[in-house]
């Protein structure tokens, strides 16, 4: 049997402060627990823990080297032209009372220039996509243009610029739209 009271300090117990706790925790783990049992179980867990981490890395970079964006950017550069269609009539449908609303002058919203440029975007995004390049380098590489669409849509008046990003909005969300849920977090 372990004499308790050889291993407590002289003071009482209302006496006792957290330094002299830790000090009593740390000499009754010397004596009665194998320190190198607690390592060695510490490293085992440490290498199993990197193990798996190595594997899922390998598992995620397998995934996303697969050839499906390609196919996947092919099929949507081929439902670019009606989307933009079909986006262009959206945004029309939603923003033309504004139009009159706000009098903003009509000749300033050139329809089939928005379109352009907003498809010639989607067309290097999807590029991109297909080539498996990261989005911080897409991000990087199509700067230049959005930031001339930009420049070129407020101009004369900054409240076009809606008209250019709702035709983004929703020509990015009916490229999507057919798309599986798997293809749409990619």
């Amino acid at each position: 049997m372990v004499d308790t009271e050889a291993l407590l300090p002289q003071k009482s117990q209302g006496d006792m402060d957290v330094n002299s706790l830790k000090s009593l925790s740390e000499d009754w783990a010397k004596t009665y627990v194998k320190v190198s049992f607690l390592q060695s179980f510490s490293e085992a867990w440490a290498k199993k823990y990197v193990q798996t981490l190595t594997e899922q890395d390998r598992t995620v970079k397998s995934f996303f080297k697969d050839k499906a964006p390609a196919a996947t950017a092919a099929k949507l550069l081929q439902s670019l032209r009606p989307a933009s269609l079909q986006a262009w009539t959206k945004t029309e449908a939603l923003l033309a009372h504004e139009v009159v609303r706000h009098q903003i002058d009509s000749r300033l919203i050139a329809p089939w220039e928005i379109a352009k440029d907003a498809s010639r975007i989607y067309e290097k995004a999807l590029s991109a996509y297909a080539e498996q390049v990261t989005p911080a380098k897409l991000s990087i590489s199509i700067s230049a243009d959005l930031g001339h669409i930009r420049r070129k849509c407020t101009a004369v008046d900054p409240r076009v610029i809606g008209f250019t990003s709702m035709q983004f909005h929703y020509m990015g969300q009916l490229l999507l739209e057919p798309l599986p849920q798997t293809k749409k977090t990619h």
